[in-house]
């Protein structure tokens, strides 16, 4: 997955929405608003084609080490990236090695060329 389009915050919060906590409390986590929180999360869903904040976080816990690594800007949040994105026991009943072996499809499906016209 290219998380290229992202920027160094939208990564971030990324990262963090593995956690499975609430943007209020990512919010708090970043000092910055809920809804900024919000924003970021509909620009994640929207720039890598997924359909929910849920599927972002799957996307978040199946990249986590590609994802940790330091954003471009020296972010002074790494360490919160970094701790969040550690790993940590199965939640909701679906081990580490299931999600890693779940056929998930996500991303953009490809734009099929315009048909020539006679």
């Amino acid at each position: 997955m290219d998380f290229s389009v992202l920027t160094d915050r939208e990564r971030e919060v990324l990262g963090l929405l593995s956690s499975g906590e609430t943007n209020r409390r990512l919010a708090r986590r970043l000092g910055i608003a809920e809804r900024t929180v919000r924003a970021h999360t509909a620009s994640i869903v929207r720039k890598l084609c997924l359909q929910s904040r849920f599927e972002a976080a799957l996307v978040s816990a199946l990249n986590a080490a590609e994802l940790a690594r330091e954003p471009a800007d020296g972010s002074p949040h790494r360490e919160a990236l970094a701790a969040a994105l550690a790993p940590a026991p199965a939640a909701h009943g679906m081990s580490a090695a299931t999600a890693s072996t779940s056929s998930i499809q996500v991303g953009c499906p490809p734009v099929p060329k315009a048909e020539a016209r006679a």
